[in-house]
This record gives structure tokens, C-alpha cells and sequence, in this order.
């Protein structure tokens, strides 16, 4: 059997839609456990009306996070296997089949399989010619794929091992990236790993999903890559218990952190120098090339100074935006 977790707030007829396609799935036995953060419409009603055969729970309190709903709803799960949507997601038909008979197959821990995204209209239905699918790395690779910061998979695009995960907890304190460090916290925990080619699901992009947005504030963005930093920084810990932190690897961890510094020396400069001692104790020395650094007059400084040196005085000698938008999947800057 399989659980699917759903944590929602105010998830209303994208979460129907989405139970929808959970219980369409064919050839697998489920169970779907909405868990209900506190929603202050009427959207446990309607799922109670209309789907009365999935378990509701209900928070007697926002949490302000999915993680903690996810928490709750893997404490409560009863399935072999584990599968985590957020309420705007729709799974493929015959996804779940797909991959639980590969996880028997391979006794797999994790199985990893293609997403996509798509933009819908104002009446929720999707726009086909902005949908797009990612596939995931190859899983002999994966760490090296995490480190070079491509993609990997989002919330629901792993089905898991419920064994394999139910000690673990999604970090409820994160209220962005917490897909990303559940993620990376259990790749780095086994090799039983496996990828498909199929389209698992497809997330809907809408005007209330933080992706569906145009644009965003600086101070949004900033938390990310904190966020972003402190996960990386997680990995650097995690690889040297392991005795997997090879030179190589402390190379990869060093440009992830450096892109991370760039951000934080162009809007939240007083949080930059910690990073900047991890990328020293990582690589001593460090000094970024054409691939981390196109500013060639900041190279040049970095060279001939310190890069502590060098991030002091690019604080005062650029002009910088503090708004971002979204352009063809990719964040782009723009003056106020």
C-alpha cells in the first residue's frame, strides 16, 4: 500500500483535483492522508463532502509550514511505501504503479522519477505551451549532481520506502526549501536509489503558488539562500562523517557557497563573512574563476587582495537592484 501525504491550507479546488488524481491511480492499493494546517475557508468540508473515504486530520493551529503537516501525516501512515504532494500537484495516471512495482523490483529505498510543471489560467486549467518536465540525475551521480546545484527532485517526485524514512522528520522551522533539504538529507543516507523515465506528476503553477508569482521581494529571496547555505553547509557535515569529503567535492561545496555569498554581499552583507569562513575552511585559498565569477575586474581584485578584501569593496562600487522577477524560469534582476 501506499500513503500520499497531503498537507494544505486554504487548498480548495486545486486540492480536490489533486485527491482526484491520487485515487484515479490503478493497480496499487492507497491510502491519502490530508492533513488540514488550520485552513481558514471551508476546504475540510469540501473534502469531507466530497472525498469521504481519504483521512482528514485537522491542526488545531497554523503551523505555517507543510513540513509539519508532512510530519503528521508520516506518523500516521500505514503504507509500504510514501509518496508527499502539496496540494497543487497532480499525479500521472498510473505513476504510482509505475513506481512502487520498480521499488519491489530493485528493493529500492527512494525511487525517483521525471516531473514537470505547468502554468494554468485564471479558471485553473493548465496552459500547455508553458508546460515543461525535468528529468532527475542519473543515481550513480546524484551527490555530484546536488553539489553542482542541478536539479533534483521536488516534494513529490521521490516515492519512498516508508522503513527508510520513518525516523526521519521534514524540518518544520523552513518555510521554503524544505523539499530540497528533505531531499538531500535522505539521498545522502543510501544508495538503493533508482530513477524512471515516466512523468510522475506535474506541479500547477497558479498566481498563488510562491513559483506562480511574478515577483518577489529582495528580503524573500535573501531567506531562500540563507536557507540554501545552511543545507549546504548540512552536506559539508553529513560528507565528513561519512569520510566521503573529497577534495573534489570541497571544491563543488565552495562554488555553491560562493554563489550563495554573491547574493548575500549584494543585499544582507553583515551575514556574508560566515559563509566566507566556510568556503576558507573548505578551500583555503579560494579565488573564483570565468565559470563562478563574470565580473572580470572582481576576479582581477580578488586576486590581488583577499576576497574578504575584494567583497567590501564591491559593497560600494555597484549599483544594485533589490526586486527579481520571473523570466522564462529563471530569476532575473530589474531596477525598483
Amino acid at each position: 500500500m501506499v500513503s500520499v501525504i497531503i498537507p494544505t491550507y486554504n487548498g480548495g479546488d486545486w486540492l480536490l483535483d489533486t485527491i482526484s488524481s491520487c485515487l484515479d491511480q490503478h493497480g496499487v492499493s492507497l491510502e491519502v492522508i490530508v492533513v488540514d494546517d488550520a485552513s481558514s475557508d471551508d476546504t475540510p468540508e469540501r473534502v469531507a463532502s466530497a472525498y469521504p473515504q481519504v483521512r482528514l486530520i485537522q491542526q488545531a493551529s497554523n503551523s505555517g509550514s507543510g513540513a509539519a503537516g508532512r510530519n503528521t501525516g508520516l506518523e500516521l501512515s500505514r503504507g509500504r511505501y510514501v509518496k508527499f504532494l502539496d496540494h497543487d500537484d497532480r499525479l500521472e495516471p498510473g505513476s504510482l504503479s509505475l513506481e512502487v512495482a520498480a521499488a519491489e523490483k530493485h528493493q529500492a529505498d527512494m525511487v525517483m522519477s521525471r516531473w514537470g510543471d505547468v502554468r494554468t489560467d485564471a479558471q485553473g486549467e493548465p496552459m500547455e505551451a508553458s508546460r515543461r518536465a525535468f528529468i532527475p540525475p542519473e543515481p550513480e551521480r546524484l551527490l555530484e549532481a546536488i553539489l553542482l546545484g542541478e536539479k533534483v527532485p521536488y516534494t513529490a517526485g521521490v516515492l519512498y520506502r516508508r522503513s527508510f524514512i520513518a525516523d526521519q522528520l521534514w524540518n518544520s522551522q523552513l518555510t521554503i526549501n524544505d523539499d530540497f533539504d528533505w531531499f538531500c538529507r535522505n539521498a545522502l543516507r543510501t544508495e538503493r536509489i533508482i530513477r524512471l523515465d515516466h512523468v510522475s506528476y506535474y506541479w500547477r503553477l497558479h498566481p498563488r503558488s510562491i513559483q506562480g508569482s511574478q515577483q518577489f521581494n529582495a528580503q524573500a529571496f535573501v531567506e531562500s539562500v540563507l536557507i540554501h547555505n545552511q543545507i549546504y553547509s548540512d552536506i559539508v557535515v553529513t560528507l565528513s562523517d561519512q569520510q566521503r569529503l573529497t577534495a573534489h567535492f570541497r571544491r563543488l561545496l565552495a562554488a555553491q557557497l560562493y554563489r550563495d555569498l554573491r547574493v548575500l554581499a549584494r543585499f544582507a552583507p553583515a551575514r556574508c563573512w560566515r559563509t566566507l569562513r566556510r568556503i576558507q575552511e573548505l578551500q583555503p585559498g579560494f579565488q573564483p574563476d570565468a565559470a563562478l565569477e563574470a565580473n572580470r575586474w572582481f576576479r582581477m581584485v580578488s586576486a590581488w587582495f583577499s576576497l574578504k578584501g575584494s567583497l567590501r569593496l564591491y559593497r560600494w562600487l555597484l549599483l544594485l537592484p533589490d526586486q527579481f522577477r520571473f523570466r522564462g524560469g529563471q530569476i532575473r534582476y530589474f531596477q525598483a
